[in-house]
């Protein structure tokens, strides 16, 4: 397990909140779309927070368990955006700018853990992730679905 104390260092400071705002530096976007992503910033900070208050110092085996859980929530998160982003793209000739820069926030934070995180953990969930999202892990397979969700025949 690697060592996490250096996260709390991270959340405490404004560091965190900086860098996953730092996304859109270079960007047109609207002082609102900002907004909205230092809340986002913000948000996850404060989550992260508060799961070492409910379960206890950020050193411990089970902050670090919960830390892998964020960490696959957020990338369910990424691809969710990610996926909307490109079918955005590619049904219209006018994106939305949100979707692909909350992607790139919701990356953003997923490095910050990733430091956090031993690399045989974030590669086996990584796998895990990438098997649901492209309806390939057994547990599809085993109930008959196809890829695209539908029952095989």
């Amino acid at each position: 397990m690697k060592n996490t104390t250096d996260l709390r260092k991270i959340l405490l400071s404004t560091t965190f909140v900086e860098r996953v705002v730092s996304v859109a530096d270079g960007m047109a976007v609207s002082a609102d779309l900002r907004k909205r992503l230092v809340t986002y910033a913000q948000r996850r900070r404060a989550g992260l927070l508060a799961v070492e208050g409910m379960i206890g110092p950020i050193d411990s085996v089970d902050f670090y368990r919960a830390l892998a859980l964020l960490w696959l929530e957020l990338r369910f998160e990424w691809q969710r955006n990610d996926l909307v982003a490109n079918y955005n793209a590619f049904r219209s000739t006018h994106s939305d700018p949100a979707a692909p820069l909350f992607a790139a926030a919701s990356s953003r934070v997923l490095e910050i853990i990733e430091e956090h995180l031993d690399d045989a953990d974030r590669e086996r969930m990584a796998d895990f992730a990438a098997e649901l999202a492209a309806g390939t892990h057994q547990a599809f397979v085993t109930k008959g679905l196809s890829r695209n969700g539908h029952h095989a025949s």
